[in-house]
């Protein structure tokens, strides 16, 4: 059963996320795809030995203007896996809004926020997250953090309804222009 909402949750977010890249679609002539290669977090709540070495990997794809403008809108699609804070294999499908400060093959600072479907982390369903990356040319350093509030009472026999917020680090490597 629960495989079976998972399957209608992924499909409808897919659809949401064509439709909003199909309603853009006149104003998106490039397309980016980009390698996310995940790291290391950090957790505020140090009661408990949670995972920080995060490795996993991710594909963006980047929908923009070829415009050459110092500051440039896109909508990006990604989807990925990575080891959690639990030691389990996480998923993620999200779409959303990047705004990029500077020129794609120079010196850039971007941020924005992905909205979908997450399995892992302790976040099972919609949610959302931000998302600041700094970067040169094709390469990106990322830091994202953990929006999602977080029981404050702790059972203190399940790390997993602790009160705790995380940072993470990831790489970001631009593959291919099309």
């Amino acid at each position: 059963m629960l495989v079976g909402q998972y399957i209608v949750c992924m499909n409808k977010i897919l659809i949401f996320s064509l439709l909003i890249l199909s309603i853009q679609a006149s104003a998106l002539d490039k397309t980016d795809l980009e390698l996310t290669v995940f790291g290391l977090s950090y957790h505020t709540n140090r009661d408990y030995d949670y995972n920080e070495v995060n490795p996993g990997l991710g594909l963006n794809f980047v929908f923009s203007s070829k415009d050459d403008n110092f500051w440039h809108p896109s909508w990006v699609l990604s989807g990925g896996f990575y080891k959690d804070s639990y030691s389990d294999t996480a998923t993620y499908l999200l779409v959303g809004p990047r705004l990029t400060l500077g020129y794609d093959d120079s010196f850039h600072v971007s941020g924005g926020f992905g909205a979908g479907y997450f399995n892992g982390s302790g976040n099972n369903g919609l949610g959302y997250i931000p998302v600041v990356t700094v970067g040169y040319d094709w390469f990106n350093v990322g830091i994202t953090g953990d929006p999602f509030s977080k029981s404050e009472t702790v059972d203190v026999g399940d790390k997993r309804v602790a009160y705790t917020k995380m940072v993470a680090v990831f790489l970001n490597f631009r593959v291919l222009t099309f």
